[in-house]
C-alpha cells in the first residue's frame, strides 16, 4: 500500500473513536434533557469536538510532512506557517459545528421514525394516564437516541475520512510550496487509486494538471486538492475520497521533473480491528483528555477507566466541580492557568481526573491569551 494512503487510513481510524464518543455523549445529553438541550450545553459539545479536530489536524499535518506527531497536537507547532495554522483552526471550528448539525439531523430522522404509527394526542385525565404518558415519552427519547447512535456508527468512518483527507492534502501542498526551487514553476496532478471504487467523476479528473493552488474541475465543482471544501464542493466529492496529488517542477527551460514528497511518519498504531465497535479497547470509550473552560462550562466527560460518565461544571470562573449522580467527586480552583487547590475523592484518584483538569485549565488559559 502507498505510504501516504496507509498513513491517512491510520489517522482516520485514530480520530474515529473520539469523534464517535463525543457525538454519542451529545446524543445522550439530548436524551437526558428530552430534546430541550440548553444552548450552553450544545456549545460545550461543539467546543469538545473542535478540540478533537484541532488536535487531529495537527497530527495529520505532522504525519504527512514526515514529522513525529506529538500527543499535545498543537497547531502552532504543526502548521507550516501562520496562515496555515489559522485556516486549520477555522476549519476545526466550522467542521465541529457541521458535525453537530449532522447529528441533529440524525436525531430528527430517528425521532420521526420512532413516532411513526404512534398517537401523540393522549388524554391525561387521571394521575395514572399522566404517569403512563411520562413513561412513554421517556421511552420514546431513549429509542430515538439509540437509533441516532446506530446511524452515527454507520457514518463515523466517512466523517473521519473527510476530517483527514482535506487537511492531509493541503499540508502536502504547503510543504511543496515552502520547499520549491525559486526558478521552477510547480504543477500538481490529480491522481486516483484507479480501481472500481473510484467514483466516475474522479476517474475523469485523473491526470488533470494545474498550477499550484489553481483549482481542479471535478464533477462540475472546483477543488484545489482532494477533500477541499473551501470552494463549495459538495459531500459527494468529499466523502470516502482516496485521491491524492502528485507534483511536477518545470524549470525556465521547460524541463519537467517529478517532485519527491516527504515520507509520512507512522502515526500511533490503532489496535481496533475491522468490524470492531468504534470505542477504545475492551469496549470502553476514549477518556476525556480536556474540556474547554469558558467561565460557565458544563460538560459530560468520560473518566480514566473509559466507562464511567461524570458531569463537569464550572461553578465559578475560577472553580471546577466534577460529580457523578450529583455527588461531587472532585473540586479544583485555579488562577492564570495554574491550579491553586484540588481535592479528588480517594475512590477516583486513579481516574486521571487531576491531569484532565490541569490540561483543561492550561489549554483554556492559553486559548484566551492567543
Amino acid at each position: 500500500m502507498d505510504p501516504m494512503l496507509a498513513a491517512k487510513l491510520a489517522l482516520e481510524q485514530e480520530v474515529a473513536a473520539p469523534l464517535f464518543t463525543a457525538c454519542s455523549l451529545y446524543i445522550a445529553e439530548w436524551r437526558d434533557y428530552q430534546g430541550n438541550l440548553p444552548y450552553f450545553a450544545r456549545l460545550q459539545h461543539t467546543s469538545a469536538i473542535e478540540a478533537i479536530l484541532t488536535r487531529h489536524y495537527a497530527r495529520v499535518v505532522m504525519v504527512v510532512t514526515g514529522r513525529k506527531p506529538d500527543q499535545e497536537g498543537r497547531l502552532e507547532d504543526a502548521a507550516l506557517n501562520y496562515l496555515h495554522a489559522q485556516r486549520l483552526q477555522t476549519r476545526a471550528r466550522e467542521q465541529a459545528a457541521m458535525i453537530i448539525a449532522g447529528v441533529d439531523r440524525e436525531i430528527a430522522k430517528a425521532r420521526l421514525s420512532v413516532q411513526e404509527g404512534k398517537t401523540e394526542d393522549i388524554q391525561m385525565e387521571t394521575k395514572e394516564s399522566f404517569v403512563t404518558f411520562t413513561i412513554r415519552m421517556a421511552t420514546s427519547f431513549i429509542e430515538t437516541a439509540k437509533k441516532a447512535v446506530q446511524a452515527l456508527a454507520a457514518k463515523i468512518g466517512a466523517i473521519a475520512n473527510v476530517q483527514t483527507q482535506g487537511p492531509a492534502e493541503e499540508a502536502v501542498i504547503e510543504w511543496v510550496d515552502d520547499n520549491k526551487d525559486a526558478d521552477s514553476t510547480i504543477f500538481n496532478v490529480w491522481v486516483t487509486m484507479k480501481d472500481d471504487r473510484v467514483r466516475d467523476w474522479h476517474s475523469e479528473a485523473e491526470g488533470q494538471e494545474r498550477r499550484l493552488n489553481v483549482p481542479f474541475d471535478v464533477g462540475g465543482e472546483q477543488l484545489r486538492y482532494p477533500g477541499d471544501a473551501s470552494l463549495g464542493a459538495s459531500l459527494r466529492n468529499l466523502i470516502n475520497c482516496r485521491c491524492s496529488l502528485s507534483f511536477i517542477a518545470v524549470d525556465a527551460n521547460g524541463n519537467r521533473r517529478d517532485l519527491n514528497l516527504p515520507t509520512p511518519h507512522a502515526p500511533t498504531r490503532s489496535t481496533r480491528t475491522p468490524g470492531q465497535p468504534l470505542t477504545s479497547n475492551n469496549g470502553r470509550f476514549q477518556p476525556t483528555e480536556l474540556v474547554t473552560l469558558n467561565g460557565t462550562t458544563r460538560a459530560r466527560i468520560v473518566l480514566g477507566d473509559g466507562k464511567t460518565l461524570a458531569n463537569l461544571r464550572q461553578v465559578k470562573p475560577d472553580t471546577v466541580v466534577i460529580s457523578i449522580n450529583r455527588k461531587p467527586i472532585a473540586r479544583a480552583t485555579f488562577k492564570n492557568g495554574k491550579i491553586t487547590s484540588m481535592q479528588v475523592d480517594p475512590k477516583h484518584q486513579s481516574q486521571g481526573i487531576g491531569e484532565m483538569i490541569r490540561r483543561s485549565v492550561a489549554n483554556s488559559f492559553n486559548r484566551g491569551n492567543r
